[in-house]
């Protein structure tokens, strides 16, 4: 977990570095500034040649803002901790060289997400579309932040500070405590609907970052009860305030709690290899098409062939009744009647009556019916589940599910029904890509919309659901 690395690694540096930074803090901020230029460009630049380890743990340390959250929680536990402590001899003295340090560290986070906001906002202008309610809180907590942080850096210099009264550079410095609440809010925004969406290692990051943040107030809490009521023995007070961090963590771990039902619960048991890329559902019409008349066709021989036996099967019946020869030559075809017997002399006997000869009835044959369409998928609404393809850099990885209707090898409708991370995006791949698939009536469309990823993602949800829609 990132975040958690990123604690132990600014820990170690406070600790550590404390006294140098303070006695000579000048090479410490060129350092994080030059670090943090280097952060910036590699935030824009494609880093799909890098090591995906080193995306996330080397580059992805700064860009995605763990550790400056890791360093300014740092900062304010330092003055957090009880008076007379280690911690507290070891810190405060640097706590503002400190505190400038994590400033500087914080711009490549602020200003790489700050890019790709500002894209999203053109995209969603574009498309006509508003963004999430999630989206626009993150937004507002981020301009917030960057508010509040920049006059509390500039006066935490000491030339700064040395010019500034006592009591209005602590009253200024007391709106730190909604800084390192707006921090833990824009954590929450992020990670909790991640949480509830199931994703790996979403739930930690809320608990972990929870203690964190959370612990930090019991303790400011705790702290500023002993120094107002001095109490005489602190055992009661310490029982209380675990049990308050406790039943704080415990209830954002119940909110942050997974509601996406299983996979499992939503797809056949059995399925089969997904369709190959090149595999339309048109292509599949066109076979049914050809099936059909070739057993129309096969039908309607099988017909002649019975009504040709029928014929001759009469023929036979009629020689035998009247014992007479059948003609040798038949005008079926031209419709003439054969030639009349000449009538007997007078001196001859008449001849007796002869039965009428027996006309052949017409063969009774049964028009060919028209064969049932041979289909490969069943109807029905079908749910299917894919991923977002990741990009390390800018941590997009998600998840998407669609609900597809199929009528008779038709898709009839597409929809999706829920996301994971950045929705903001899938909402602007949804009208573009759906309406690609359905005029297609095909997954596997073009991808480009201005939110590739989430549109492939959405491209393996339908490809998803059409392979567990197969009989």
């Amino acid at each position: 977990m990132l975040f958690l690395i990123a604690v132990i690694a600014a820990a170690l540096f406070a600790w550590f570095c404390a006294e140098p930074l303070r006695k000579n803090p000048v090479p410490f901020y060129i350092g994080a500034a030059v670090v943090t230029v280097g952060m910036i460009l590699l935030g824009q630049a494609d880093l799909s040649l890098v090591n995906p380890v080193i995306q996330k743990y080397v580059i992805g340390i700064f860009t995605r803002g763990a550790l400056a959250a890791a360093l300014w929680c740092v900062v304010a536990y330092a003055g957090a901790m009880p008076v007379g402590s280690a911690p507290i001899k070891k810190l405060m003295p640097a706590r503002g060289e400190l505190s400038i340090f994590a400033a500087i560290v914080t711009v490549s986070h602020a200003v790489t997400w700050s890019v790709t906001y500002i894209q999203r906002l053109v995209k969603f202008s574009e498309a006509g579309r508003s963004p999430s309610a999630d989206f626009v809180v993150t937004c507002i907590v981020c301009v917030l932040l960057m508010v509040i942080m920049l006059p509390l850096t500039v006066i935490s210099f000491k030339a700064i500070r040395k010019k500034m009264k006592p009591k209005t550079w602590k009253n200024i410095q007391r709106a730190a405590y909604v800084f390192y609440a707006l921090i833990y809010l824009h954590v929450m925004v992020i990670f909790i609907p991640r949480a509830r969406a199931g994703r790996d290692g979403a739930m930690l990051s809320v608990i972990v970052y929870s203690l964190v943040f959370l612990g930090y107030a019991v303790l400011r809490l705790r702290k500023l009860y002993v120094q107002k009521r001095k109490p005489e023995t602190r055992a009661l007070l310490n029982a209380v305030s675990v049990a308050a961090l406790i039943l704080c963590v415990g209830t954002l771990g119940i909110v942050s709690r997974n509601t996406k039902p299983s996979l499992a619960a939503e797809t056949p048991a059995e399925t089969t290899a997904p369709p190959a890329a090149s595999e339309t559902v048109t292509e599949t019409m066109t076979e049914t098409a050809a099936s059909a008349a070739a057993s129309a066709e096969t039908t309607t021989a099988q017909a002649e062939e019975t009504e040709i036996s029928s014929e001759t099967e009469t023929t036979a019946e009629t020689e035998e009744t009247t014992g007479t020869e059948a003609p040798s030559e038949t005008t079926a075809e031209s419709g003439e009647a054969p030639a009349v017997t000449e009538a007997p002399a007078a001196d001859q006997p008449e001849a007796p009556a002869q039965a009428d000869p027996v006309q052949p009835e017409e063969p009774q044959t049964e028009a060919p019916t028209e064969p049932e369409p041979v289909y490969i998928y069943n109807n029905g609404t079908f749910t299917g589940h894919g991923v977002t393809p990741m990009d390390a850099e800018k941590d997009y990885e998600g998840y998407v599910d669609v609900r597809v209707t199929i009528e008779n090898d038709v898709i009839t409708g597409i929809s999706v029904t829920g996301w994971g991370d950045d929705p903001d995006y899938y909402w602007m791949a949804e009208g573009e890509i759906v309406n690609r698939m359905m005029a297609a009536q095909n997954w596997d469309v073009d991808a480009v919309c201005g939110a590739t990823r989430s549109a492939e993602g959405m491209k393996e949800a339908v490809r998803n659901a059409l392979d567990s829609a197969r009989k």
